[in-house]
């Protein structure tokens, strides 16, 4: 992608009582408005449509299963891309997983992009009675076959291969995926085993809520990962995934505050303070005691938007993924769309 690209997070659960940073005042699921929402951003020029893999998350951890909500979106548009922020490899037999990819790009003429990660939730692992491996390093490299699994299975007319946690033996996979040679592979990564996977397997990176200057270090370290595979680090797209709060005025944003904090009363977002204290989310997702909203997410008007999007770019971002944290309201959806895309 040589121009800046844009995608759109639909939150399949609700984040209501401060249970979830991406969807704070998203009472409840509802199909029939992601499926508007998903056309909205299709006419009005989004370039993609992401959708998280967790089997509870949330406000009561109530969620919608992400490939079935990918399924349906993938028959109610044309041409947006449709992609997963990030399946977890343990979910799904990599084999199969190809399988379900491949038929989901030839149904959609095209339009997949396979984002993948090692897992964290152990919670939902264990409850659904899935493996749940305790060290890291070990669901890195269970998450690296699955990969390798996954793209032999759309390259080869029989694919074979014999690892610790999956084998295959001569296992088909028509029809082929449409892209060539495959689907995009994003990885989501932060550390340096992760990065170190990505340098060796994606075809784009992403990561969430960073600074310009995190973003920059963890774009360093694939640059050097890179170098020792004597892999192009410019055949890797850099993304940003982030959470955004866009208004007219100042004035509207802290109306949209106030109704952030009616459904989340504690969200740590202001427009006086910059560090704000974070909620006991139940979920162990690793977030500091404090949280600098501002400076690791996008806050204010289209016009400081663009400049805050700009210092991404001036690194070498060129995708951003977002979550308005105004949904179930499309305003915020709809003003980026008419107020920011155009300037980038």
């Amino acid at each position: 992608m040589n121009r800046i690209g844009f995608g759109l997070v639909l939150p399949t659960f609700s984040g209501i009582n401060d249970t979830h940073l991406y969807a704070p005042c998203y009472e409840k699921f509802d199909y029939s408005l992601t499926r508007k929402t998903a056309r909205l951003a299709e006419e009005i020029g989004y370039d993609g449509l992401w959708i998280c893999d967790h089997l509870a998350m949330g406000n009561g951890w109530e969620i919608a299963e992400c490939w079935t909500v990918l399924s349906a979106l993938a028959a109610v548009t044309d041409r947006i891309r449709l992609g997963t922020s990030v399946l977890c490899d343990s979910h799904r037999n990599p084999a199969l997983m190809a399988k379900m990819a491949a038929t989901l790009d030839d149904l959609s003429g095209g339009r997949v992009d396979y984002g993948i990660g090692a897992g964290w939730h152990e919670i939902e692992q264990t409850s659904y009675g899935l493996p749940w491996l305790e060290k890291p390093i070990e669901r890195i490299r269970r998450m690296e076959e699955g990969i390798e699994v996954v793209k032999r299975m759309w390259t080869e007319d029989k694919a074979n291969f014999s690892g610790k946690y999956y084998r295959i033996k001569e296992a088909t996979c028509y029809p082929k995926p449409i892209q060539k040679p495959h689907p995009p592979i994003w990885i989501g990564a932060r550390g340096e085993r992760m990065l170190k996977s990505v340098a060796r397997y994606a075809d784009a990176w992403n990561y969430f809520s960073t600074t310009v200057q995190q973003h920059r270090d963890l774009m360093n370290v694939i640059r050097k990962s890179c170098e020792l595979l004597c892999r192009n680090y410019d055949h890797i797209m850099m993304s940003w995934e982030g959470m955004i709060l866009i208004a007219e005025t100042e004035e509207k944003l802290k109306t949209e505050i106030a109704e952030i904090h009616r459904y989340s009363p504690r969200y740590p977002i202001s427009m006086e303070r910059k560090v704000t204290e974070m909620p006991r989310y139940p979920y162990p997702m690793q977030y500091p005691e404090s949280y600098d909203f501002r400076a690791q997410n996008l806050f204010g008007t289209p016009d400081q938007i663009v400049e805050r999007l700009q210092q991404y770019i001036d690194i070498g971002v060129k995708y951003f993924t977002l979550s308005f944290l105004d949904y179930p309201s499309t305003e915020g959806i709809e003003l980026f769309a008419e107020r920011v895309i155009p300037e980038l």
